[in-house]
């Protein structure tokens, strides 16, 4: 009995972490944001987003921005300073809404910083669209590390979670695929990265916009970035009532969360940018989500890696299994 006991413990004990690992659905549970729709006669199948269903319902300090294109405009955005947004014209976006970056959202707790991104953008690898083929971007993280971009992008781009695993050509040419396509859920590496590192994933077919970058390519000769860790990062279809569509397309959610420890901790009131597009930029550019931290950081206890965790558990629970079977007999 005692050895079951012991195995029951470790399981008790890593479960909150377990639960942390498998966590797919960072947009309802941690923002407590459940999206829906509302009839436009402008809007393809008229259904477009309802406005208020982007709002955080969790407690506590939650920056986001929204940047919700329907019927050719820029008509929605919002944070936590302005969370009531605004209404008004825009410009019309490029390649309609297939392309459309909707709404970031970024948080904190004292061991996590958790991510949700909102796009119509179809596929985590690519869009085949004609004869080009646009590829889906990297999620880029500005903690005021590197200095801004050169030209009018103020964003500097610190680290860089992987998610898709692209092919870096020369200059001018756009990313090609290769290898293995990046499954979701997963972990994905994220690394500490100079802008140098970044670059333009489609710049044939790219937007004029503010020298905004989109991809990372660690396989690159070029690359200089230091490995981080792996984070958590799903990228899911979000399903409506009826399997409706907005504006025409479907919806897509993207997820991160990833451990405090991997910046060095970050401290209470420290800033941190998010940004992600993809690889065209046809979303009007990029959107740059900025907030700040809001929970002091706890440095986590030593955590082994999930396979260790995995065989750990095996390990007790045959223990216990065969302590059983004597018994038994």
């Amino acid at each position: 009995m005692r050895k079951l006991q012991v195995a029951a413990m470790v399981v008790c004990a890593l479960a909150p972490w377990c639960a942390q690992i498998s966590e797919s659905a960072v947009l309802d549970e941690h923002f407590g944001v459940s999206l829906s729709l509302t009839y436009s006669p402008n809007a393809a199948g008229n259904l477009r987003f309802n406005r208020p269903s982007f709002t955080p319902s969790t407690i506590g300090s939650i920056d986001y921005v929204v940047n919700d294109w329907w019927n050719g405009n820029n008509t929605q955005t919002a944070s936590d300073e302005n969370p009531t947004g605004s209404f008004g014209g825009g410009n019309n976006v490029s390649g309609g809404e297939a392309y459309d970056v909707e709404a970031i959202y970024i948080d904190d707790d004292p061991n996590n910083i958790y991510i949700a991104i909102v796009t119509s953008f179809d596929d985590p690898w690519g869009v085949s669209n004609g004869s080009s083929f646009y590829v889906s971007g990297d999620i880029a993280i500005d903690v005021g590390l590197n200095p801004n971009h050169s030209g009018t992008d103020a964003f500097g781009y610190d680290y860089g979670i992987n998610i898709n695993y692209e092919t870096q050509q020369g200059p001018g040419q756009d990313a090609t695929v290769s290898g293995t396509p990046p499954t979701f859920p997963n972990y994905h590496s994220m690394y500490r990265t100079s802008n140098s590192d970044w670059y333009l994933g489609n710049p044939q077919g790219a937007i004029q916009a503010s020298g905004e970058y989109t991809n990372i390519d660690p396989n690159n000769v070029n690359f200089s970035g230091i490995l981080a860790g792996s984070v958590f990062v799903d990228y899911r279809l979000y399903t409506f009532p009826g399997n409706q569509k907005e504006n025409g397309y479907d919806t897509y959610i993207i997820e991160a969360v990833i451990p405090r420890i991997f910046f060095g901790g970050l401290n209470e009131g420290d800033p941190i940018g998010i940004s992600w597009s993809p690889g065209c930029r046809n979303d009007g550019g990029v959107l740059h989500l900025f907030g700040d931290i809001d929970t002091p950081f706890e440095p986590p206890l030593a955590i082994p890696e999930p396979m260790s965790i995995i065989s750990l558990i095996t390990a007790c629970l045959g223990l216990g299994g065969r302590y059983l079977s004597r018994k038994k007999n």
